[in-house]
């Protein structure tokens, strides 16, 4: 009996100082990344609030930034190396315009790393609402002002990043929060119409950033990723989020104001934090 508490109080020990080494080593990466990312760029400094969408971009801008030094660093040791934004989440939009007058056609082609969103009812409603046919005054050479511009993707990435624009300048110049609810579909399909190789996809929700409070300068943000394995095992068909509210079978709602019904994750993140919640970001992996 002493040796098996000897043993047992042996094993407790151990972990205490496996746990310890753990966090002191990610607290040491952490401090690393942080310092990295400041020296990548100066805003991040401070101590003051960030949005989390720049802070994504930022990171992903300095592994962009790395890759050169990678691949030519991977060269010297005989393997190749690929830089993951690139490969996954970098895709190419085309941007068409067309004179009303004469027909005339530019075409641009613009990279992007993810799509800020006018948030609509869901957000297939704000894609069809972004890609669609809009108006543009631009001086053709056969003297018509007006023209049409049409945004199709050229490319499609395997992780797609949306950016639902929850925070905007009113006329005052006083910025101002967004709440309007929006849906959150499981899946979001890219019509064949909308790219130009004519080929639709389905994407699926894995991830969602949202933030938590009234205003721009108060909350914090908070990520809810999904749990495939886990949600399998347990059979379950709408709470697939960790913490977001359901309203039907594979469907999400956040807004302004939750209640009870909306989920028991979401209205207690909702009195905790006493101000609203709303989706800031979403990223969609696609389908095979």
């Amino acid at each position: 009996k002493f040796k098996l508490w000897s043993n047992s109080r042996r094993c407790r020990s151990s972990t205490v100082v496996l746990a310890t080494l753990m966090f002191s080593l990610a607290s040491s990466l952490l401090t690393l990344a942080a310092k990295t990312l400041t020296d990548f760029n100066s805003e991040f400094q401070d101590d003051s609030q960030k949005d989390a969408h720049e802070f994504l971009s930022c990171v992903l801008n300095m592994i962009q930034s790395l890759s050169f030094d990678l691949q030519m660093a991977a060269a010297v040791m005989g393997v190749t190396y690929t830089c993951p934004v690139d490969a996954h989440m970098s895709f190419k939009m085309l941007n068409i315009r067309t004179c009303k007058g004469c027909g005339c056609q530019s075409m641009t082609e613009e990279q992007y790393l993810n799509l800020s969103l006018v948030p609509a009812d869901s957000v297939s409603q704000s894609l069809q609402e972004y890609l669609k046919e809009g108006q543009l005054e631009f001086h053709c050479s056969c003297g018509v002002r007006e023209s049409t511009k049409q945004l199709s993707f050229l490319t499609l990435p395997n992780v797609l990043i949306i950016q639902l624009i929850r925070f905007r300048f009113t006329s005052t110049f006083c910025l101002e929060k967004d709440s309007i609810p929006t849906e959150l579909s499981r899946e979001l399909v890219v019509n064949p119409e909308n790219t130009i190789i004519q080929t639709g996809t389905r994407y699926s929700l894995v991830s969602i950033i949202s933030h938590l409070g009234p205003t721009a300068d108060s909350g914090h943000y908070i990520c809810d990723s999904n749990n495939a394995h886990q949600a399998q095992e347990a059979d379950v068909t709408s709470d697939y989020f960790n913490g977001m509210a359901p309203i039907s079978s594979g469907r999400w709602k956040c807004g302004d104001k939750p209640t009870k019904e909306k989920g028991p994750h979401c209205w207690k993140r909702y009195r905790s934090c006493r101000g609203s919640v709303s989706e800031q970001q979403a990223m969609f992996l696609r389908h095979g």
